[in-house]
């Protein structure tokens, strides 16, 4: 049987709580994924923080949006949004709700937190602490693996 540790992705890359939004963008983009696991100064999980987060964050507030027509939000107030933002700490707009999976649940239990919650990735956990992270792509190559007998004797 196939374990979320087995196709997890570590180390983990994670940021912390405080840390300015231009630094996880730059982060997320350095290591061209789309979220962030984020810790507190004891490297507990208190959030993730992803592209969508900042995408939204970016957007001009709704008083913006009366002085102009919403359907033409321009790349430059969207540019100038960021610069507001970029050091305002991490924090601000993280979730902090954040769904989990632990390293000894299955590829299947995954699968069924991605797919009922809609999300691209999973943190997982142990003790409480990011110790990797599976995405919907670990677990189609898992499956596709398993399909051509690659990965079922890594398991056993």
């Amino acid at each position: 049987m196939l374990l979320v540790r087995d196709i997890m992705k570590t180390p983990v890359i994670t940021i912390k709580e405080h840390a300015p939004l231009g630094e996880a963008v730059a982060l997320m983009h350095k290591a061209c994924v789309s979220g962030l696991p984020v810790v507190d100064s004891d490297e507990y999980l208190v959030g993730l923080v992803t592209e969508y987060d900042v995408i939204q964050a970016m957007m001009p507030r709704n008083t913006d949006f009366l002085l102009t027509d919403p359907m033409e939000v321009r790349v430059d107030a969207m540019t100038s949004r960021f610069h507001e933002i970029a050091s305002q700490p991490v924090s601000r707009i993280m979730a902090t709700n954040v769904t989990t999976i632990s390293d000894y649940e299955t590829i299947a239990d995954a699968a069924g937190v991605v797919l009922v919650r809609r999300f691209k990735r999973v943190p997982v956990v142990r003790g409480g602490k990011p110790c990797g992270i599976v995405s919907r792509m670990d677990i189609l190559k898992a499956m596709l693996q398993c399909a051509n007998g690659d990965l079922e004797s890594r398991a056993a």
